[in-house]
Parts: C-alpha cells; structure tokens; sequence
C-alpha cells in the first residue's frame, strides 16, 4: 500500500507544478530588436505569439542613459531612426512584465533582420504531462499486482 500513496503523491506533485508553472510561461513577454536600412525595428509578443499592443518601450544608450521613449502598435511594433552608438531596448508590458534586446554598434549598419524564434507552445508542455501521468499510472498498477500476486500465495 505505501507503494501506491507514494507514486500517487509524487503524481499529484508533478500535477501540481505543471499547473503552477504554466501561467509564468503563458505571460512572459519577449522582445526583439534589430536594425535594418538606417531604422531600429523592436517587436514585442508574449508567448504563444500574442502581440504585446501598447506596452511601453525605452531605448537606452551604453551609458544607460534613456534616448526615447515609445508605445508598440497594434502588431506590437516600434521602430526609431538608428543611432550611431549601439542601444539597449527595454520592452515594459502590463503587470510588470518586462523583457530587453541589445543591438551592437556593428549591427546599426544595413543589414537583414535576424531569424525569430518562436516562443515556447503549450503543446510542448502536452507530452510532458502524458509521460508523467503514463508512469504514474504503470507504477501504481504495478504495485496493485504485486499486492494481487502476494494475496494470492497466502
């Protein structure tokens, strides 16, 4: 019997984290940052590809100091002209949520925007959670055979 409340328990424990950690991941936002034909190109999303509209964003120099501030647009855009100096952006959507991209000096000259990887799925989190309930369930249908098989030599 202890076999089973202990498989049990730490599938009620992986249950539990699955579902708590799952709403960190659906919120965080992620922005990318990269420049192109003399203009800095910033796109905010949140996971699962969500448009971050309306978050705020703030473009520092190297030296920490803010050079302009501005709003993402319906899409989750913004764009400014490039300056000469490389720029870290600052992305502040609603709740706190808060994500940074660095261009380089080198990358401020003409060039392609950079490949964007997508954020994490929660069909990723899918597989996960099958194996853990499909082990859970093997181990506690073991244990309730072992007990059968003992009850039966008595």
């Amino acid at each position: 019997m202890t076999g089973i409340r202990i498989v049990s328990k730490a599938a009620v424990c992986a249950l539990v984290f699955a579902w708590l950690a799952s709403p960190a991941m659906a919120h965080r936002v992620q922005v990318f940052a990269w420049a192109e034909n003399g203009r800095v190109f910033c796109e905010g999303k949140f996971s699962g590809g969500r448009p971050a509209k309306g978050a705020e964003i703030v473009v520092f120099d190297p030296d920490g100091h803010i050079l302009l501030k501005g709003k993402t647009n319906e899409k989750g855009e913004f764009s400014f002209p490039a300056p000469s100096t490389g720029v870290r952006v600052v992305l502040n959507a609603s709740m706190g949520h808060r994500g940074e991209w660095s261009v380089s000096r080198e990358e401020m000259g003409p060039g392609a925007a950079p490949e964007k990887t997508p954020g994490p799925s929660a069909w990723r989190v899918v597989p996960g959670l099958a194996a853990v309930l499909a082990l859970s369930a093997a181990g506690f249908f073991a244990m309730r055979r072992r007990e059968t098989k003992g009850r039966r030599n008595l």
